[in-house]
């Protein structure tokens, strides 16, 4: 065998341990529930039921803030907020969660300073259980 005969397989398997780790860090590894999008791709955001975890992060340099909307099936109802800018990483916010309730959350985005959620910026409702 020739070294070029050994080049090129060395380099598509660099390519394509490359890929399938650009894909894994771009992917949440323990969502629960499917991503949801905010309008415009201002934001998105996850739930994790291992830790009660909402994931938040604010995609678009805009001026806006992205936010999770959640509501559970045990009647509680919260916003988790990123006010970091656009592109700063995830923000993570731990809720303690009945095991047995279900959890619907959306991602959308808002104005922080006076807690306003544009309501037609919402996606749709996903829902996941929280155990």
């Amino acid at each position: 065998m020739t070294t070029s005969g050994l080049r090129r397989p060395a380099r598509a398997g660099a390519v394509a341990a490359a890929t399938a780790l650009s894909f894994a860090l771009a992917t949440p590894s323990h969502a629960d529930g499917a991503m949801a999008y905010a309008a415009g791709g201002a934001g998105k955001g996850y739930f994790t039921s291992y830790g009660d975890y909402f994931s938040i992060m604010d995609t678009a340099a805009d001026g806006h803030s992205a936010v999770i909307h959640w509501k559970s099936s045990s009647g509680r109802e919260s916003d988790e907020w990123d006010i970091d800018g656009a592109d700063n990483g995830w923000t993570v916010v731990n809720r303690n969660l009945p095991e047995e309730d279900t959890v619907q959350y959306r991602a959308c985005w808002g104005e922080w300073g006076n807690q306003y959620i544009h309501q037609d910026s919402c996606s749709s409702w996903v829902t996941t259980s929280a155990g």
